[in-house]
Formats: C-alpha cells, sequence, structure tokens
C-alpha cells in the first residue's frame, strides 16, 4: 500500500486514513505501529484508543 499526501497534510488525518485502510480494505487488526516523534501526541493516542483496538 502506497499513498503521498501533501507536504502540508497533518499527520493526524494522514495516519487516521491510512489506519482505516489497513483495517477496511485489507481486514488487517494486529498492526505494529512505528512512530517518530513528530506522531507522538495526545491526539494520536486517544484516536488509537477510541476508533482502534490499540493496547
Amino acid at each position: 500500500m502506497h499513498h503521498v499526501y501533501p507536504g502540508t497534510t497533518n499527520d493526524l488525518r494522514t495516519f487516521e486514513h491510512t489506519l482505516r485502510q489497513l483495517y477496511d480494505r485489507f481486514g488487517l487488526r494486529d498492526i505494529v505501529i512505528i512512530r517518530d516523534r513528530g506522531m507522538h501526541s495526545a491526539k494520536i493516542i486517544k484516536l488509537l484508543e477510541e476508533r482502534f483496538e490499540f493496547r
């Protein structure tokens, strides 16, 4: 899977879109996520906890 987003797109939006694709399109549930410092935020954690089965 490959996506190119405009450079001004917020990480939260691209991250959610990509995870939704993995869940819906491919049926994946056990996903290992490796984030860089720019992706470490309370909003990302909240998104994972509320909309995905984050452990």
